[in-house]
């Protein structure tokens, strides 16, 4: 009974990063291609690539446990990872609010971020940010002088 027990918090333990690397991976998938510099889609591809099989390896795992212990209680696992969040996804994001970036092309700085609810770049350095930077209705990041979060 210990055993089971250890072996359902470890479990969920598991269940619970996957999800949580999933929304993140799935937040900087939203972000355009054009905003991502040469470096930054190899190391986001490279980490996609990890995601994916870590995902099929606790899959493979709960599917294993299944087989041999079909009384035990397992937790709900995430869906297979996608690349992009339905509404629903998105209303219970943790990472709800955060911008991504700061982006940087080929060495170079550029001067935004991206913000995924409103699907378009939060410009840094622009000559009247608040003007280029509208204030999301609702949400609790934004642009201009809002509290922006980054996750970076």
């Amino acid at each position: 009974v210990a055993a089971a027990a250890v072996a359902r918090e470890a479990l969920q333990r598991a269940v619970s990063q996957l999800a949580i690397a999933q929304c993140a991976m799935k937040r900087w998938r939203a972000v355009p291609p054009w905003a991502l510099g040469g470096k930054q889609q190899r190391e986001l591809d490279g980490q996609w690539s990890r995601l994916k099989t870590w995902g099929s390896t606790i899959r493979m795992e709960f599917d294993r446990i299944r087989t041999s212990r079909p009384s035990l209680q397992l937790p709900r696992l995430p869906e297979d990872l996608t690349t992009t969040f339905t509404e629903e996804e998105l209303a219970v994001d943790p990472f709800k609010g955060f911008v991504l970036g700061h982006f940087a092309h080929d060495g170079v700085e550029a001067g935004f971020n991206f913000d995924v609810e409103i699907d378009r770049p939060i410009f840094l350095d622009a000559p009247d940010a608040a003007a280029a930077n509208p204030p999301r209705s609702g949400g609790s990041g934004g642009g201009g002088g809002g509290a922006v979060r980054a996750a970076a």
